[in-house]
């Protein structure tokens, strides 16, 4: 959302509006007794999502310390299931606020760590994402140890 807002201010924040409001609904928890249990899950994972979706739009909008942030809070989560793709989409956007820091060794190492899971899952779309944040690395250091790592396995 923020990307295609281009830096329009005054789009983020209707982006980032939208996605507090979705916040709001999802933390109001309103499900009680047997007959919600089956919600109860699905809930969980919606706060999740809210959480990755709105440290997405931070690190589009380049507000970077809130996105970080909003990382932290996923992370903080207990954990739940198998949720490695979940997982490791977290990790790469941990690595792309840091590389958009300009932090290569903050941004590579969970990078690697992401690209692991995405390729084990085949998730092509994911593994693109890393090739691109892999390029955006060696632009700023093509000879950082980390960075190389990252484009060798890209391409094993």
């Amino acid at each position: 959302m923020a990307r295609v807002a281009g830096g329009d201010s005054a789009k983020i924040r209707a982006a980032l509006a939208l996605i507090r409001q979705a916040g709001t609904i999802i933390k109001e928890d309103r499900f009680e007794g047997d007959e919600y249990q089956l919600f109860s899950n699905s809930l969980e994972v919606a706060k999740r999502r809210y959480r990755i979706t709105k440290a997405t739009v931070l690190i589009g909008a380049g507000w970077l310390q809130e996105a970080l942030d909003a990382v932290d809070d996923v992370m903080d989560l207990p954990p739940m299931g198998d949720m490695a793709r979940m997982n490791a989409f977290t990790n790469y956007l941990w690595a792309q606020a840091y590389a958009d820091m300009g932090t290569l060794d903050a941004a590579a190492i969970p990078a690697q760590e992401a690209l692991a899971v995405m390729k084990h899952l085949n998730s092509v779309v994911n593994i693109a994402r890393i090739a691109g944040l892999q390029s955006q690395l060696a632009l700023a250091d093509p000879k950082h140890i980390e960075v190389i790592r990252l484009g060798v396995t890209l391409r094993e």
